[in-house]
């Protein structure tokens, strides 16, 4: 087995980061395929939805070219809209999933739709690579979002969301933070609020008011076993060894997750070497 190297361990982290810390991991599996198209100038949603329902298996493919066909002889039909977007969802596909959610808010302006329309654009904007992609699903999620924001049954899970979408996918990173801060203003024990401010604080170098972030995570939530791996990081990228090797060793004792405690087990004893 090679060994970790630190570089490696800031991807581990990151990914934990999008996946636990911002409302992002799906609370049920999803099947891994390729990243969700987006319509472009050079290929119309049409013609990646087609790429997209190449990819899937033979059933899948079949479902869903059934519904696409009875789409066609009952455009704008909710139930047949409703059905493509959470068929879409269930074979791994957010963005697809989050066009017809949007298709389906034209007509059904529930809170329910526009969140989901939201949620799945968001979902799709985390795991994607492309710059020119991420900053379209953000502002779509951030669209729908916005209709329900306001709305007490949601909860701050859309702000949160909405808030991440402003830092990574748009030209307006400061918004974000503050709505991030204005949450934590309200609601100092909203441990996400405060885990996203300790990343992005981290990210951006100031490495105290990270520490202090993570350190308020596990003052609300001591369970969030996660917080010692961004500690460690955060005081690695100080130069303290020492400090980041001690909170890797707590997070190994304390992380149910194998297969992460086995790559930052790797990367302490090249610390100890250091």
């Amino acid at each position: 087995m090679k060994p970790t190297t630190r570089n490696q361990l800031i991807i581990v982290i990151a990914g934990v980061v999008l996946t636990i810390a911002i409302y992002l991991a799906p609370k049920t599996q999803k099947v891994e395929t390729a990243p969700a198209p987006v319509a472009t100038a050079a290929m119309s949603f049409e013609e990646q939805q087609a790429s997209a329902l190449s990819a899937l298996s033979e059933e899948d493919s079949r479902t869903i070219a059934a519904l696409m066909a009875r789409l066609k002889d009952q455009p704008g039909s909710a139930e047949i809209l409703k059905a493509m977007a959470e068929k879409w969802s269930e074979v791994g596909n957010a963005a697809i999933s989050a066009h017809y959610y949007e298709k389906l808010s034209e007509t059904d302006t529930s809170t329910g739709i526009s969140k989901l329309t939201g949620d799945k654009y968001f979902e799709a904007f985390k795991v994607s690579k492309d710059s020119v992609t991420r900053i379209a699903l953000a502002s779509k999620a951030i669209e729908a979002y916005e209709k329900v924001k306001d709305d007490a049954t949601v909860g701050q899970e859309v702000s949160i969301n909405m808030a991440v979408a402003y830092v990574d996918g748009t030209g307006e990173p400061m918004k974000g933070i503050m709505m991030l801060r204005k949450i934590t203003e309200e609601d100092p024990r909203n441990e996400e609020a405060q885990l996203n401010l300790g990343y992005f604080s981290y990210r951006s170098a100031q490495y105290e008011k990270a520490i202090d972030r993570f350190k308020k995570v596990l003052e609300i939530n001591p369970s969030r076993v996660d917080a010692y791996l961004f500690i460690g990081e955060t005081y690695e990228a100080m130069g303290n060894a020492e400090e980041a090797r001690k909170n890797y060793e707590v997070f190994v004792n304390l992380t149910a997750d194998e297969k992460m405690k086995k790559e930052v087990q790797q990367y302490i004893i090249q610390l100890k070497t250091k």
